[in-house]
């Protein structure tokens, strides 16, 4: 392994650069080009370059055309300044050839740029294809697809009715919890993207093989396994579980389970007495290929992968990917090609390369591995597109056969004090395993030479100081410790607000936005700090690789079409209450019913005649719709602006392109926003503004770029963290495979986690190198991630004095950001200062949810054997999410409690809007009903019991609506609330004091034995046991949730309602009973489980009324509804 040097590199044979973040990657194969051109008398036309992007093949074309520019102009005037290494070629060369010649191949290089040959691999395979057609066998006229999902999801969809639609109850039950279409749909993709399924057909015999050697095993045994049970003499094990357990080791799987030790306390204690050597004896034993499932997916990738190969096929079309395999295939067998390919071409640099695939790694071997001169070029320690195919062990195989192996160790990028603080933090001491890639016995997987290489700095002001505040410390890396996510995401605005602010200076200069880069893992996490920082008035913009119609503007366009084309009342209503209007129901009301419907009318009307784009403008127009969201919504409402403009082009190429009237636009919007696959750069979301401010970026979309400050809040990457479907190398057969969660071998999970943990650390370190001056990471205490061996090994690390600090966040939490004078240098438009005074800056309609922080996690069991039928039920075929929440909550808002005769009735129609495919399954929630009615409720010994099932209409209010008008007060005084006695209280931590509407929902209250009460419907599941739903766990999952906080606010809010009816005649202490949450899932017919009440104290109550009231302030409470004449009357 030697250094690399541009100037003196030998220009011939198979070599491989290693080059390290930051050391000029791009600049080195445009010099080298260059060098190519001059010394080696090559054409343009005969140098190949290939890299990963469209992107990266416009810049690397631009650098190459501009040194061969600055070339030029240097031989024509030796005394203009230009790059060092261009100068130092030029004069070398002088002294070989005459300046006239040097000077006419640099002309000729410039003239037939464009015949330059710099390319994507796949443009790169697919012209190989064309040009030789008759060599490689490519079908004339064939056409390019690249967004195929339409035709996944209707090759999955006749599977669906084809092989499970049919099914009987038993099968199904078996099989629906890990079935759906938009699952079948991920796996067939996995499959097509040429993984192998771990427990394909082939592997399942083997399984049931050996299965079948265990089972008998097991029936020579068993006799004896059951005498040993009924000997044992152990505290606590009587005879009824004695029992029970040899029931149980009478059936096999139960019996494996067992033995493993995974049945509850008792057992495994027996087990482990009187079985020690039995775990070990059946370890080898597979039983997650016994699941039905598996045969299931192997019929689906089978049948739904032909079907769609057999469309490409009568359409004449084909993927990037079958034109990779197609030209693998042919020069694999074809001297002759290879030959072609190889005189074709007398150089060749492969960009980016630890980004390529198999595939693509033995396409450039076979066409170009024995007589060309190529370059490697690229950075394992930058390997992280493992989820689009990119495979590193084809840089450890290339590795392994070039001539020659370079690095590249000078970063041009960072300044001296960060490069040294990256190579402590990467490598702290000499035994660290920096990227997971020491040798694993376990797993028996070969190793990755994966190291990482200290590098120095070359950046011109490589002495610059960074970052300093007012004391003048200039620590270039800094690690801030916090105990949740929720402090994370305050404190990253707070330090933002803190650099902008008067104290802070980098390079001796005030920051300005644009010197910040905020990398994040995933889009949810750009927008929370998007939104926050919006409303900390920091201006921010996001970069991703979001798609357009992922944006929430995108349904609320579809909702907009939908009325065009259906304008009933009903669509009109959904289109107007979406963000883009924010009409609230009650000033829908208000609205004139026929203006609106001809108002529809005329835009459907427009939509046929000048198309969809037309009808968008129109309707954004007459609805102010522009003016709302810039004066409204400030950056965000920008954002907002950006994403509509964006779908309405779309739309409109898409209804011009392929000539679909309004049906079947709105059909292609929905299918676009419900997939989320579509392909091509116009479907990527836009920079809503290029204004100066603070970049949020994904690490991926990052990859490349440079900010002067780099801040990371998010790195704590779960290594174990599972999708639906985790793709891992086996090492053994060198093939790519993917398991469905829940259904793997310990060796396969193994494997995904140990590279899952690989690629996280790259991803560090890719955050990491984006840094010129200074670097800000977050961690969350305690949290097993991949930060963490980082962390703790720099603990007592003398090296890291005066680089890194690890620390609390210790920062000021209430900046006022600086703001600069009008006879400064000006850093964008400033906006008319009588336009922009706002009197209450920090006045907002809040929520529970919005005030809200959640608590600690606790983790739900999901491991109960046995259960009764309708536990089983409740606990295990029930969805989860928020979509079986809303539906549960319909239900009980809608049925008489004291009148089951429809109860029926109305659960069908429910069911049959929100799962239409689960209605008989479902149907079962009919027995639920009476469960949740007749639970068993009671405050305290003394008190009467309440009786849900006995409520009348004339008694209850559901979705009881309040917004009231709160002043200015500090979320933490949310949680000094009096008199918690051990329930917990969590809010967010907003740097300032918000004011102004508070709102929300009462989800019923009602009056029973001459009482008010308040009670909410909750869904949660808390295990799949009623011992999860007793007291105890209740008020574990009432602070995990922080509901404490919810029925606070609920319980002042209908305090101030009943006062406003009732005047003097109620009595907060005498007339309120209570609070009650019933976790509908515990809940049984006279029991007390999932049933959590209380009654906050009245103490509590007025300490939130005077946190919340203006002391001047009128009865502001107002229902949307009006109280029903019965229940006011009664009141």
């Amino acid at each position: 392994m030697a250094k690399f040097n541009v100037l003196d590199i030998q220009l011939k044979g198979k070599n491989l650069v290693e080059a390290s973040a930051g050391t000029g990657k791009t600049y080195s194969i445009a010099i080298l080009v260059l060098r190519l051109l001059l010394e080696e008398k090559k054409e343009i036309s005969r140098i190949l370059m290939v890299t990963f992007t469209n992107k990266a093949v416009g810049e690397l074309a631009d650098r190459v055309r501009k040194f061969v520019k600055i070339a030029l102009k240097y031989l024509e005037d030796p005394k203009i300044k230009v790059e060092l290494e261009i100068k130092l070629i030029i004069d070398r060369e002088l002294t070989i050839t005459g300046r006239a010649e040097l000077e006419q191949l640099l002309k000729s290089a410039l003239y037939n740029m464009d015949e330059a040959p710099i390319q994507t691999i796949d443009s790169f395979a697919g012209e190989c294809l064309t040009s030789y057609a008759f060599e490689t066998g490519r079908p004339f006229g064939q056409e390019l697809i690249t967004d195929y999902s339409e035709v996944v999801e209707t090759c999955v969809q006749k599977f669906w009715r084809e092989n499970i639609a049919n099914k009987n109850e038993e099968e199904y039950v078996q099989l629906k919890r890990h079935i759906s279409l938009q699952t079948l749909q991920a796996l067939v993709y996995e499959a097509i993207n040429a993984k192998e399924y771990i427990y394909g057909e082939n592997i399942l015999k083997k399984l049931h093989s050996q299965e079948n050697k265990f089972r008998h095993l097991w029936a020579g045994k068993l006799k004896k396994y059951l005498k040993e049970i009924d000997d044992l003499d152990l505290k606590g094990f009587r005879e009824a579980k004695k029992e029970k357990l040899k029931d149980k080791f009478k059936d096999f799987n139960q019996f494996i389970t067992c033995i493993r030790q995974k049945d509850n306390k008792t057992n495994n204690e027996a087990v482990a007495i009187l079985f020690p050597e039995e775990e070990k004896l059946y370890e080898d034993l597979d039983l997650t290929g016994n699941h039905p499932v598996h045969a299931l997916y192997n019929e689906c990738i089978k049948k739904s992968v032909r079907k769609i190969y057999d469309f490409f096929k009568e359409n004449n079309l084909i993927t990037y990917k079958q034109i990779l395999d197609k030209l693998h295939d042919v020069l694999e067998e074809n001297d002759h090609l290879q030959e072609i390919l190889s005189k074709r071409y007398d150089a060749v640099f492969i960009d980016e390369f630890q980004d390529t695939n198999r595939t693509q790694y033995e396409i450039y071997d076979q066409a170009f591995g024995k007589n060309n001169l190529i370059f490697y070029i690229g950075d394992p320690k930058q390997s992280i597109y493992g989820f689009r195919g990119a495979d590193l062990h084809s840089y450890t195989v290339a590795a392994a056969k070039v001539d020659h192996f370079h690095t590249m160790d000078v970063s041009f990028r960072s300044t001296e004090k960060m490069t040294k603080a990256l190579n402590i933090f990467f490598k702290p001491s000499d035994d660290f395993d920096t990227f997971h890639t020491a040798q694993s016995l376990e797993s028996k997987e070969e190793k990755l030479n994966i190291n990482y290489i200290p590098v120095s700095s070359g950046k011109k002001d490589k002495n610059a100081v960074g970052v300093t505040d007012a004391t003048g410390n200039a620590i270039p890396l800094r690690i801030f410790t916090e105990e949740n996510k929720d402090d994370i995401l305050y404190h990253s605005v707070s330090l933002v607000k803190n650099l902008l602010g008067p104290d802070y200076l980098l390079n001796n200069k005030r920051i300005k936005p644009s010197d910040i880069g905020i990398l994040v893992r995933n889009g949810y996490e750009g927008e929370d700090l998007k939104h926050e920082l919006t409303v900390a008035e920091v201006k921010a913009i996001t970069m991703n690789d979001n798609k357009i119609f992922s944006a929430k503007e995108a349904k609320s366009v579809s909702y907009l079409l939908e009325a065009v084309e259906n304008p009933n009342r009903g669509n009109i209503n959904r289109a107007l209450l979406t963000e883009l209007t924010k009409y609230s129901r009650r000033e829908l009301l208000e609205l004139d019913e026929d203006s609106l419907s001809e108002m529809f009318r005329k835009y459907r009307k427009l939509w046929f005649e000048s198309g969809v784009y037309a009808l968008l403008r129109k309707f954004m127009d007459e609805f102010g719709v522009v003016h709302f969201l810039m004066k409204e919504k400030s950056e965000e409402g920008l954002r907002s602006l950006s994403n509509l403009t964006q779908i309405a082009e779309v739309l409109q190429q898409e209804e011009l392109h392929n000539q679909v009237g309004p049906t079947a636009l709105l059909k292609y919007l929905n299918y676009q926003i419900s997939s989320s696959n579509a392909v091509g750069d116009e479907y990527e979301q836009r920079i809503e503004s290029d204004e100066d401010a603070v970049q949020i970026y994904n690490i991926h979309k990052a990859k490349g770029l440079q900010f002067p400050i780099v801040i990371a809040p998010y790195l704590d990457l779960d290594d174990t963290k599972e999708w639906n479907f985790n793709t891992f190398r086996d090492p053994v057969e060198n093939v790519y495979k993917f398991y469905a969660k829940g259904l793997a071998p310990t060796i396969a999970k193994d494997f995904f986690v140990r590279q899952n943990t690989q690629e996280n650390r790259r991803l560090l370190y890719v955050t990491l190198t984006r840094a010129e001056y200074n670097c800000f990471l977050f961690r969350e205490s305690g949290a097993d991630s991949a930060l963490k061996p980082f962390v703790e090994a720099l603990e007592n690390n003398e090296q890291a004095t005066g680089l890194i600090e690890v620390n609390e966040f210790n920062l000021a939490e209430n900046v006022q950001l600086y703001k600069q004078d009008q006879d400064t240098e000006k850093w964008g438009e400033a906006l008319d200062p009588g336009t922009n005074n706002l009197k209450d800056k920090n006045w907002r309609k809040m929520s529970f949810s919005g005030l809200s922080s959640k608590g600690p996690y606790t983790l739900k069991e999901n491991s109960a054997e046995e259960m009764e039928e309708y536990d089983k039920f409740i606990f295990k075929e029930i969805p989860g999410g928020k979509k079986m929440g809303n539906l549960l909550h319909e239900l009980f808002e809608n049925i008489d409690f004291d009148d089951a005769s429809e109860h029926k009735n109305m659960l069908e129609d429910i069911v049959d809007r929100y799962y239409p495919e689960k209605k008989e399954e479902l149907a079962k929630l009919e027995e639920f009903i009476p469960a949740v009615l007749k639970a068993k409720i009671k405050f305290d010994e003394d008190s009467e019991e309440v009786n849900l099932h006995r409520l009348g209409k004339s008694d209850k209010i559901c979705e009881l609506e309040f917004d009231f008008l709160s002043r200015s007060f500090k979320l933490s005084q949310l949680r000094d609330v009096p008199e918690l006695n051990g329930f917990k209280i969590y809010t967010k931590k907003w740097p300032f004091s918000p004011e102004g509407m508070l709102t929300g929902f009462v989800d019923l209250l009602f009056r029973q034995n001459e009482k008010f009460y308040i009670l909410d419907w909750k869904s949660n599941y808390l295990g799949d046991s009623l011992e999860h739903y007793e007291k105890e766990d209740l008020v574990a999952a009432m602070n995990e949730n922080n509901y404490h906080l919810q029925y606070l606010i609920y319980t002042v809010a209908v305090k101030r309602f009943l006062e406003s009816r009732l005047g003097s005649d109620f009595d907060y202490s005498r007339d309120f009973g209570g609070v009650i949450y019933m976790f509908l899932r515990g809940n049984r017919e006279g029991e007390d489980t999932g049933v959590f009440t209380t009654k906050p104290s009245f103490e509590q109550v007025q300490y939130f009324e005077e946190l919340f009231y203006k002391d001047n302030m009128e009865d502001e409470l107002r229902t949307f509804e009006e109280i029903k004449n019965d229940f006011t009357s009664q009141i």
